[in-house]
């Protein structure tokens, strides 16, 4: 989590980048998904880490990021995409 927090903070732009993937994420889990808010608070880490992970290796598209976050996040959760 700490490399999230240091990460986040690093750039404005890629501040919005990252916060607007992990709102994507969230959104999709929630509206789509049907994810509980409890269920939600558990997979933040998960979807954090994702979204570094994909970042860092030059995804920069945020819908693509979100999306590869809500997929890790369902996985973990014993689901699948729609």
């Amino acid at each position: 989590m700490k490399l999230v927090c240091s990460r986040l903070m690093s750039g404005d732009l890629e501040t919005i980048e990252l916060k607007a993937a992990i709102r994507l994420a969230c959104t999709e889990l929630i509206e789509i998904h049907r994810v509980e808010d409890e269920e939600l608070a558990s997979l933040f880490e998960i979807i954090a880490q994702a979204i570094i992970d994909d970042y860092n290796a030059g995804h920069r598209d945020t819908s693509v990021l979100g999306q590869h976050a809500t997929m890790k996040a369902l996985m973990f959760l014993g689901r699948r995409l729609h």
